[in-house]
């Protein structure tokens, strides 16, 4: 047993790899916000009216949540049920109300 390589050794190198992927991954996303932000600033910056800006502006969190929704998957004991856009506003309603 004298010829095994400790644990220790052989992680070194997948730890490294996992290092490297992470920041390349961490560059994409600051490199992707960045140009998303400069298209939303010059989406706004190019409308004239001060309402439109406004309904601009307040429909962009509409947009971030209904992809949200599109995305989340409720698991039930009978299987699988998507949430849809309408069933998830109805439920924030019923909050609100």
């Amino acid at each position: 047993m004298g010829s095994m390589t400790p644990v220790h050794v052989l992680i070194f190198p997948a730890a490294i790899l996992v290092g490297i992927g992470g920041g390349l991954l961490g560059v994409a996303f600051s490199v992707l916000n960045i140009w998303i932000v400069k298209k939303r600033t010059h989406l706004i910056n190019s409308v004239r009216r001060p309402a439109a800006k406004k309904f601009l502006r307040m429909l962009e969190p509409v947009v971030i949540m209904v992809s949200v929704v599109n995305g989340l998957v409720i698991k039930t004991d009978a299987g699988t049920m998507h949430c849809t856009v309408t069933a998830f506003f109805f439920l924030f309603a019923r909050q609100l109300l």
